[in-house]
C-alpha cells in the first residue's frame, strides 16, 4: 500500500511514514513470533530484525498485503538459507494475515560499505524501517538524500531476484507458481520506481508510480507493466511455462531501469 507521507523535504531527503507506533495491532503476534524465530535460527549472529514496507507505515491490509523484513548479521551470511527458510516458514503460517513473508539478509559490512548498495541499505534502515530487535543503527545515519546513487543502490538486486525465481520455476520442488510471479512482479516494479524517482525528482517507492510513469516513457512495455500490477497483487493460476515467460518479460522492465541507472554505479 502507498504510504503517503513518502517524499522528500525541504533539503532534497527522505521522508517516510515509517513509525512503530503506527503498527497495526493485529500484526504484533507475527512480529513477536518473526523476531523469536530469526534470532533462534541466526543464533547470536544477529546484529538486528528491522520491519519495512507496508505494516512499517501502517497502511498494510490483512491478509493482501506482505510482511517484509531485513536481517542484519554481524558476521558471515552462511546462515542466510536458515532465514530464508524462517521467512518461508511464517508465510506458510499465517496465510490468514500476510500474503507473503520478504525477508531479506545483509551483513553488516554490507550496510557500512562505500557503495551504492551500501548507500541505499543505510537508507532503508534511516528511512523505511523500525526495528523489532536487536540493535537500531537508525539514530546513527544521517538522512539520506535523493540521488541516482540511492536508486541504483536499492534497484541493483532486481535482476539477480529474477534470476533466482526463474531458477526456482525450474526446480523439482518449486514453490507455488503464483507466489513466484507475485515476487517478480513486485521486484520489477520497485525497480521501476527508482528510475521514475530519479528522473522525476522525487522518492517513491510506490510500484503503481512506477509503472506509471515507465508505461508512459516506454509504450512497449505498457502490456508487461499492466500485467505485473495484476499480478503483484492476485496473480492467476499459471503453468511454469507461463511463469517463466512472464519472468523474462520483467527482465526488459529491468533492463531499462539498469539502462537508466548503472551509471550511477560507477
Amino acid at each position: 500500500m502507498r504510504d503517503p507521507e513518502e517524499g522528500l523535504d525541504g533539503a532534497g531527503r527522505l521522508v517516510t511514514g515509517a513509525r512503530r507506533e503506527r503498527v497495526p495491532g493485529p500484526y504484533e503476534p507475527l512480529l513477536a513470533e518473526a523476531a523469536e524465530a530469526v534470532h533462534r535460527a541466526g543464533s547470536a549472529g544477529v546484529e538486528g530484525l528491522h520491519l519495512t514496507g507496508s505494516v512499517a507505515t501502517g497502511q498494510a491490509r490483512p491478509p493482501t498485503s506482505d510482511l517484509d523484513l531485513l536481517v542484519v548479521l554481524t558476521g558471515s551470511p552462511a546462515t542466510a538459507r536458515t532465514l530464508h527458510a524462517v521467512g518461508e516458514e511464517l508465510a506458510e503460517r499465517h496465510r490468514d494475515l500476510v500474503a507473503d513473508v520478504d525477508l531479506t539478509v545483509v551483513t553488516a559490512a554490507e550496510v557500512d560499505a562505500d557503495d551504492a548498495r551500501g548507500l541505499g541499505l543505510r537508507a532503508l534502515l534511516r528511512h523505511h524501517a523500525v526495528v523489532l530487535s536487536g540493535h537500531d543503527r537508525a539514530a546513527a545515519i544521517a538522512p539520506v538524500p535523493c540521488s541516482a546513487t540511492l536508486a541504483w543502490g536499492l534497484a541493483a538486486d532486481a535482476r539477480p531476484r529474477l534470476e533466482r525465481l526463474l531458477a526456482a520455476a525450474g526446480s523439482t520442488t518449486p514453490s507455488p507458481l503464483g507466489l513466484l510471479a507475485r515476487r517478480g512482479a513486485r521486484t520489477a516494479l520497485l525497480a521501476a520506481a527508482m528510475l521514475a524517482s530519479v528522473r522525476q525528482g522525487t522518492w517513491t517507492t510506490d510500484r503503481d508510480a512506477g509503472a506509471d510513469w515507465l508505461g508512459r516513457s516506454r509504450q512497449d512495455l505498457v502490456p508487461v507493466l499492466r500485467q505485473a500490477r495484476a499480478w503483484a497483487d492476485r496473480p492467476p493460476p499459471l503453468d511454469r511455462a507461463a511463469l517463466e515467460g512472464f519472468l523474462a518479460d520483467l527482465l526488459r522492465v529491468v533492463a531499462v531501469v539498469e539502462a537508466g541507472l548503472a551509471p550511477a554505479s560507477r
